[in-house]
């Protein structure tokens, strides 16, 4: 998957429900480390 692609996968984990979403969190949810998270999301 491509790096784009990645960081929009992780946006789409937010969502109504669930508005806010820790970094730990967001990261297992998405298969990736904390670091790779982080990078995509700035």
């Amino acid at each position: 998957m491509s790096t784009v692609g990645k960081a929009v996968s992780l946006l789409e984990l937010f969502t109504l429900d669930e508005p806010e979403i820790g970094l730990s969190d967001l990261a297992r949810k998405a298969g990736l480390d904390k670091a790779t998270a982080r990078r995509l999301l700035m």
